[in-house]
């Protein structure tokens, strides 16, 4: 239902699918469209950060943007962790290598903690929090170098080929490697891109978008 630009949904299930007055309200939710820039100009004056050079292995950004608010509830362990998504000990390290590097949770063995930054990152509103996560982003080497690679390459775009090569250019990995950590370092600027509307990413190619705008979920709960 829309009122006054303002969209709410439900979701509903029923416990017994014969018996219609079973019916069970999931979950609400209500959100407003805004129209806006992204901030392209803010995102092109990001330095890398030396200190963050690394080639993420971990390939569902939306895991890393929840694992510092599940580390502010009550998840604190690796083990944790992997057990509230169901994947691999292995794979969770991935994602917490990649949060790390992003500067929002503590490197290292032992318990999980949040840093300065992903203190801040918590506290924000939901609607801050895409361009705060692309900003961090960009601080890793490579993804920096991605970025400034696609804006060099305009309407050609870049892809998983060129990706792979600036691996393997800038890293000490070979063989099959760069290609396929060069379908993770695409995922995320694929979030980027919904997140914040200043890349485009189509048929695995990343695409730079100076005018294009985006669209911003108010969510009220």
């Amino acid at each position: 239902m829309a009122e006054g630009g303002v969209f709410s949904l439900w979701e509903y299930s029923w416990r017994d699918p014969n018996d219609y007055e079973s019916i069970h309200l999931e979950k609400a939710a209500s959100y407003e469209l805004q129209s806006e820039r992204p901030p392209i100009e803010r995102f092109e004056s990001i330095e890398p950060d030396p200190n963050r050079d690394i080639v993420p292995q971990a390939d569902d950004f939306r895991k890393i943007a929840d694992f510092p608010l599940l580390v502010a509830g009550d998840v604190s362990t690796l083990t944790e962790w992997s057990g509230h998504y169901g994947i691999a000990y292995r794979q969770a390290n991935y994602y917490k290598e990649a949060a790390a590097a992003m500067g929002l949770v503590s490197e290292g063995k032992g318990p999980v903690s949040l840093t300065r930054e992903g203190r801040k990152y918590v506290g924000m509103r939901p609607t801050q929090r895409g361009d705060y996560l692309a900003e961090q982003i960009l601080r890793i080497p490579i993804m920096n170098r991605v970025y400034r690679e696609v804006k060099r390459a305009g309407a050609k775009g870049v892809g998983r080929e060129e990706i792979s090569n600036l691996i393997r250019k800038h890293s000490h990995l070979g063989g099959s490697t760069p290609m396929r950590r060069a379908s993770t370092v695409l995922s995320f600027f694929r979030w980027m891109s919904q997140s914040t509307g200043a890349l485009l990413v189509n048929h695995q190619r990343i695409y730079s978008l100076k005018t294009q705008a985006r669209w911003v979920d108010l969510v009220e709960g």
